[in-house]
């Protein structure tokens, strides 16, 4: 409790209770601000290409939906026109 009395300092316990090299880690605050940047590195080396997949899943599924939308109306449109020529 008394290490982590702000959010950078819990940021570079947890980052460091993470990688659990305790030997090697640089208890100097330039050392804690440099292992604060890794800590932001992996969160964005990660989570970026996973909103770049989930956008990319979240697009096909509305142009599916958006597919099957059209073909629906142009079933139903033929459909209409069947009908009306054959009670003519």
């Amino acid at each position: 409790k008394d290490n982590m009395t702000s959010v950078p300092a819990a940021m570079y316990w947890c980052s460091i209770f993470l990688i659990g090299e305790w030997a090697n880690v640089d208890f100097t605050y330039a050392g804690s601000r440099l292992c604060i940047f890794y800590v932001f590195f992996g969160i964005a080396m990660f989570t970026i290409p996973v909103g770049i997949i989930a956008e990319a899943v979240q697009n096909a599924i509305t142009a599916e939906d958006q597919e099957q939308k059209m073909v629906m109306a142009m079933l139903g449109k033929a459909n209409k026109g069947k009908t009306s020529q054959a009670s003519a």
